[in-house]
């Protein structure tokens, strides 16, 4: 299982050169992008039958906007798509998400809380 997640260096990808106004990365004016990508592929012992593997592999870009100090607003994207003997599913998916950054905005580490609601729509063959 292989999974590469920018949350944890999510400052290094705000963009405090936007506008000239910013002093600090989550002032009101900064845009940030955000996202994970994933790769799984499952077989083996487990699995009853012979070549019964699964694989799926996913992206799920964001990007949000600053909108007042430590506050953020903004989307996300999903786009999955796992295949095994049996058939391919696709997943795809859009929705707003909502950040709120915690502690002081020249602070080291900005801890922060989020959450999104995604539409999500599913095809099997």
């Amino acid at each position: 299982f292989i999974r590469i997640s920018s949350v944890a260096v999510l400052c290094s990808f705000l963009v405090p050169g936007l506008s000239s106004a910013q002093d600090h990365p989550i002032d009101p004016g900064v845009f940030g992008l955000d996202g994970t990508v994933s790769f799984r592929s499952q077989g083996g012992d487990i699995y009853s039958v012979e070549g019964d593997r699964q694989t799926t592999a996913s992206i799920e870009p964001a990007g949000f906007y600053f909108i007042a100090p430590g506050v953020a607003v903004g989307g996300q994207l999903r786009i999955a798509r796992s295949s095994q003997d049996v058939g391919t599913s696709t997943t795809l998916g859009i929705g707003p998400t909502a950040l709120y950054y915690f502690g002081e905005p020249d602070a080291e580490v900005l801890p922060f809380v989020g959450a999104n609601l995604l539409l999500l729509r599913r095809s099997s063959s």
